[in-house]
């Protein structure tokens, strides 16, 4: 029993080495790291940037002034580690203008040292250090610009860890004093403007005023004589009725226009007043000049509106003053009422006066042209307007022995008793006698206006009636007389 277990023992040992052995073949070697031979990815990378940085500046050199390529080459060498190196030659000029930046007390001498700095970007354009010395130097010469577009390729060459604190203090204080000196150089411009303008006033010298006005902070105040002649046109403004006080409320703004020309309210307020007056192309011109100084006010949408109803009246207004031209071309001998009809009805003014102050109605209706005058009271003409000499359009038909016209305005309510402001003579009186024509109307007209209930009682400044006219020696209508008789005249 004992040599039995033995042997099994020994089969069971040699059954396990031989499956250790199996293992052991099983298992692969582990495989071994090969070291590579040749240069890394970062460094090919780094080398293939360097070749094209190479290649840039080889460019550069023949093209100092293509800023595409400089930002190119900035850009590149920003990526670089370590940064590309500055030639020793290059720093040695950088040693020398820094020591001139020093030395220097001109605006000359610092420009002069700032193009030393630029010179030397031209060699080593990622040099961050010889343009922010190029910014100091400029900005110390006052050439704020030059200045801030090298502190921009400073900014830009600058590495990540680069502290750029000084170059954004810097920049600050080249806005400021930028600012400072567009504020002097526009007011510069804006006196030398005024002065010329007081020499010589005229509209494009106006706009320029008004454009430098608007470049400057704060704007230019209102001098107090503008200022007077505001206030004194606003208050001639409140009683302005006649169209006399009205030319005293445009005097005084044009005259305040004319001391700040840049105000735009003074604009506003001359073109509501040349509105009112009829002056409309006048209204026109100030309304867009006060767009013009207050592009932005609040109320500019409503003066735009306001602007095209004054076109509305200054179109009606022109073809008003055509109608006046045609009516007057009657007087001599040219029969145009085919065209005054046809202005009428396109919407002239038909109450515009001619050049002598005389209402266009008045005219038409002592030319007895009554379908004119008929059109022109259908679109609003004013039957008892007059001229200078009170004048009305029944007078000036009376006197004319014009019948149907005569009848027409006394139906539209003509007054049959007006009188006219030299001798205070009556339409009546007016109507008895003309000794430059004798129409044979004439007596008709004279029932027409008794029966329509003149006074013929009535007398003039001189104390004739209308049948003291009648009777004068200038008179060649006895039945006249006859009539105004029979009507009771005293």
């Amino acid at each position: 029993m004992k040599t039995e277990k033995t042997m099994t023992g020994k089969l069971q040992f040699a059954s396990a080495l031989f499956a250790l052995l199996l293992c052991a073949i099983a298992v692969p070697t582990p495989a071994q790291t090969v070291k590579p031979t040749g240069p890394s990815r970062q460094q090919a990378a780094d080398a293939a940037a360097r070749k094209q940085l190479a290649s840039y500046m080889t460019d550069f050199r023949a093209h100092p002034e293509d800023v595409e390529l400089r930002n190119k080459i900035i850009e590149l060498a920003k990526t670089l580690k370590p940064a590309p190196v500055v030639p020793q030659v290059v720093r040695d000029d950088f040693a020398k203008a820094v020591a001139q930046l020093k030395n220097a007390s001109t605006a000359d001498d610092f420009k002069a040292v700032a193009m030393l700095f630029e010179q030397i970007t031209a060699k080593a354009p990622w040099y961050a250090d010889a343009y922010y010395n190029a910014a100091v130097a400029y900005a110390k010469a006052a050439d704020y610009d030059s200045a801030k577009r090298n502190l921009t390729l400073y900014l830009a060459a600058a590495r990540p860890d680069t502290n750029t604190q000084n170059a954004e203090n810097l920049q600050r204080d080249l806005d400021r004093q930028q600012s400072e000196l567009k504020r002097q150089q526009s007011l510069q411009q804006f006196q030398q403007a005024l002065k010329e303008f007081s020499g010589n006033p005229n509209d494009a010298a106006r706009e320029r005023i008004i454009k430098l006005a608007q470049g400057m902070k704060p704007a230019p105040d209102v001098p107090d004589d503008a200022a007077r002649s505001v206030a004194r046109g606003r208050a001639a403004l409140k009683d302005a009725k006649s169209t006399a006080a009205f030319k005293e409320v445009i005097a005084e703004f044009q005259k305040a226009s004319l001391l700040a020309p840049w105000s735009a309210d003074i604009y506003y307020n001359l073109g509501l007043v040349q509105d009112k007056a009829g002056n409309y192309a006048e209204a026109l011109q100030n309304l867009k000049l006060y767009l013009l100084a207050a592009p932005d006010a609040d109320d500019a949408k409503a003066v735009r509106n306001l602007i095209f109803e004054v076109e509305y009246r200054k179109d009606k207004a022109e073809m008003g003053q055509k109608l006046a031209e045609i009516i007057e071309e009657g007087f001599n001998g040219r029969d145009k009422r085919q065209e005054a009809l046809a202005l009428i009805d396109k919407g002239a003014d038909v109450r515009v006066k001619n050049k002598s102050g005389a209402p266009v109605l008045e005219r038409a209706a002592c030319l007895g042209f009554t379908d004119v005058v008929r059109a022109m009271l259908d679109k609003g003409a004013e039957v008892e307007s007059h001229d200078g000499s009170g004048w009305t359009p029944l007078i000036c038909a009376a006197f004319n022995a014009n019948l149907d016209t005569a009848r027409l305005l006394i139906q539209r309510g003509a007054n049959v008793n007006a009188r006219d402001d030299n001798s205070s003579k009556t339409v009546l009186m007016h109507s008895v006698c003309n000794m430059f024509s004798a129409p044979p109307d004439r007596p008709l007209v004279v029932r027409l206006l008794i029966d329509s209930g003149a006074n013929v009682n009535a007398k003039d400044n001189y104390g004739y009636t209308a049948l003291a006219h009648a009777e004068g020696r200038s008179c060649t209508y006895p039945e006249i007389a006859q009539i105004l008789r029979a009507a009771g005249t005293r």
